[in-house]
């Protein structure tokens, strides 16, 4: 992160149903959000979006169950 604040993570099916989200406070530099697989309800190519500062950088994860 380039500064620190609040971050938010949502992470959908290729539905684009919501399967989890949180909202945090991060410091500037290198984070880690651990999400487990007991906190989503599906396996498979999944997408999330993290959200900060107005910016919105969307990517792909792959949960394997």
């Amino acid at each position: 992160m380039p500064k620190a604040g609040k971050v938010k993570l949502t992470v959908r099916d290729l539905t684009g149903r919501v399967l989890y989200t949180t909202y945090n406070e991060y410091l500037k530099g290198e984070n880690t959000i651990l999400v487990t697989r007991d906190q989503l309800e599906v396996g498979g190519l999944l997408l999330y979006d993290l959200t900060f500062d107005n910016e919105v950088k969307s990517m792909k994860m792959l949960n394997i169950r």
